[in-house]
């Protein structure tokens, strides 16, 4: 057998072995979110998609959700009007690599919260003035120490389940989630409430700052919408991550491949188009790869998702994955 041949036969095995564990993963995940959904008292959602298990927990909307790696996601939904950008993530170099480290992170007199959070909100004295609430501080600290990864950002807040998926570790997790989501919300309406009532002291009829949508409108709309629209994202972002990647590497390493076996002495090489048929297959493929990239659309508004208030190096506009400019819908 060729050494060229049984170097790629090893790769391709090396390349498959984390991929079969990580099919095996979300196996082994699906099956056990699919035994805990009635014992949870959440719906299922068809096997084709992300979202697995959709519902309520002490009021607050809750999905859950299996990422590509095979780790689970849990979402509540708040359904109050938070100062506006305000985010909460854990320090780490999983920041540093997003680059979220780059935004101006808010010190709100607390030693552990700013020492275990990255805080941004474009109002820090609404932000300061509602994470120094001792409830909130209290549900915050009882949560980080259940061990699970979690963020706050927008009006939801995520956390990664680990472990074996036990019952009593995901109960405990959705009571700390909800106990969070709880004190913020009660501590938000009171701040509001406030501020409110010194207005009409003053006469001074601006609105509060806050995030786009209304506490009301927030309300009155379909949670089930929100979990379809995520739905179908994660559908067309899997096939767009699946065809920008096949165009890449199948351009390049399938040129590269046909460059190589055309310099093997016949009958073994393949004398064909030689050099013009390996650089148009990766013309070809590039060309498909970065056409796909920026065409991403909305499957709320059917908006291209390229930003155009934000901008790369070169002056394009990024393509922002986590949230719609266009219609403000958190797509995952």
């Amino acid at each position: 057998m060729s050494p060229g041949f049984l170097g790629l036969a090893v790769a391709t095995v090396l390349a498959l072995t984390p991929l079969t564990l990580r099919a095996w993963r979300r196996a082994w995940a699906r099956r056990r979110w699919r035994a805990l959904g009635p014992i949870l008292e959440l719906s299922p959602f068809p096997s084709s998609t992300r979202v697995l298990l959709a519902g309520r927990y002490r009021g607050h909307p809750v999905e859950v959700s299996l990422l590509r790696t095979g780790a689970s996601r849990l979402r509540l939904t708040l359904g109050v009007k938070l100062p506006q950008d305000f985010a909460l993530f854990p320090q780490g170099w999983g920041l540093r690599w997003r680059g979220a480290s780059k935004e101006r992170d808010i010190q709100v007199g607390q030693s552990a919260l700013d020492a275990a959070f990255l805080i941004r909100g474009a109002n820090p004295a609404a932000v300061i003035r509602l994470l120094g609430e001792p409830v909130v501080r209290d549900a915050l600290r009882q949560l980080q120490a259940r061990g699970a990864p979690f963020q706050l950002q927008g009006q939801e807040l995520t956390a990664s389940p680990r472990g074996s998926l036990s019952e009593e570790s995901i109960r405990e997790l959705l009571r700390d989630l909800a106990g969070v989501a709880s004190a913020l919300q009660s501590t938000a309406e009171n701040h509001r409430a406030l501020a409110a009532s010194a207005r009409e002291a003053v006469q001074d009829s601006s609105p509060a700052t806050g995030t786009v949508l209304t506490v009301s409108d927030r309300r009155d709309l379909d949670f089930q919408r929100f979990v379809r629209i995520r739905e179908e994202f994660s559908r067309r972002l899997a096939l767009h991550n699946t065809v920008v990647f096949a165009g890449g590497v199948v351009g390049l390493l399938g040129g590269g491949l046909w460059l190589f076996l055309r310099r093997a002495p016949p009958p073994d090489g393949w004398d064909l188009a030689g050099v013009p048929f390996a650089a148009g297959f990766i013309c070809a493929s590039l060309t498909s790869m970065v056409s796909t990239y920026f065409h991403l659309l909305c499957p709320g508004c059917g908006n291209n998702l390229r930003d155009f208030d934000n901008t790369d190096s070169d002056g394009s506009p990024t393509l922002s994955l986590d949230r719609c400019p266009h219609c403000d819908v958190w797509l995952r």
